[in-house]
């Protein structure tokens, strides 16, 4: 197939989801011209992810989750993401774009401004057409080096602020169906409610705006229900501020 009938095969698909109301692009590892899934009313969201081994149990229950909450999920093969054109045509057809398994060193080249891995090709396609990307970074070494190697630990957590000072919203595994939920909304609510303020959706805290709030003087304030990352969380901490929810 050459570039311009690949150009002919992504016009129809986009078309087709945009247009009919389409759920998503096939299945898991499905390429182009795979089946349309059923329409969902919840969400599209298209999950891109580095290893098989850097996917927790919690990330992969969570994403499992996804379809049985009323989500159309795709997750194509990470190698499809090379292919810019298939790329940007998957983003623009998706409400969120998950990265639920991130690892250390992948995470480290995109803080630095290195966005050469598929993954990481993935989440600058959706921060340039400005639709939601959410994270999940490796975790497995966390609590051993907040023990013994409170240093490197610093500098993995420099990491994921830099990610989120990008728009990229890094949150633990655990709360990555909400996070999904404050964009899209749908099936989760019902089956979990939770405090909602501006127009239905949580509001996600980050250590950005717990440090943001901190330069200007502001009381550390939230919506009740709000989605505080751990990060923001130990960033309060350091900085010796509480977090107080009301319905601000």
């Amino acid at each position: 197939m050459n570039e311009a009938q690949l150009q002919t095969v992504i016009s129809d698909i986009v078309r087709r989801v945009l247009n009919e109301g389409a759920g998503g692009i096939g299945p898991a590892g499905a390429g182009v011209g795979a089946p349309l899934a059923a329409p969902s009313t919840a969400g599209r969201v298209l999950v891109g992810i580095c290893c098989d081994g850097c996917l927790s149990d919690t990330a992969r229950a969570a994403v499992d989750g996804l379809g049985g909450a009323g989500y159309a999920v795709s997750r194509p093969a990470e190698e499809e993401f090379k292919k810019r054109a298939w790329r940007d045509a998957q983003v623009a057809a998706h409400d969120v774009i998950l990265l639920p398994a991130v690892c250390y060193d992948l995470a480290a080249k995109m803080a630095m401004g290195i966005f050469d891995e598929p993954v990481a090709l993935l989440a600058m396609s959706a921060l340039a057409q400005g639709k939601p990307v959410i994270a999940t970074v490796n975790t497995h070494y966390d609590d051993g080096l907040k023990a013994h190697s409170p240093v490197l630990r610093r500098l993995f957590e420099g990491h994921r602020r830099q990610l989120g000072s990008y728009g990229i919203e890094v949150v633990p595994a655990e709360d990555m169906l909400a996070a999904v939920q404050g964009h899209c909304g749908g099936a989760i609510a019902k089956a979990n409610p939770v405090a909602k303020s501006g127009g239905g959706k949580r509001r996600l805290v980050t250590a950005e705006d717990i440090e943001g709030a901190h330069r200007n003087g502001k009381k550390l304030s939230f919506p009740a229900g709000s989605l505080v990352t751990p990060l923001a969380r130990d960033r309060a901490k350091e900085l010796g501020l509480e977090i107080e929810h009301g319905n601000v």
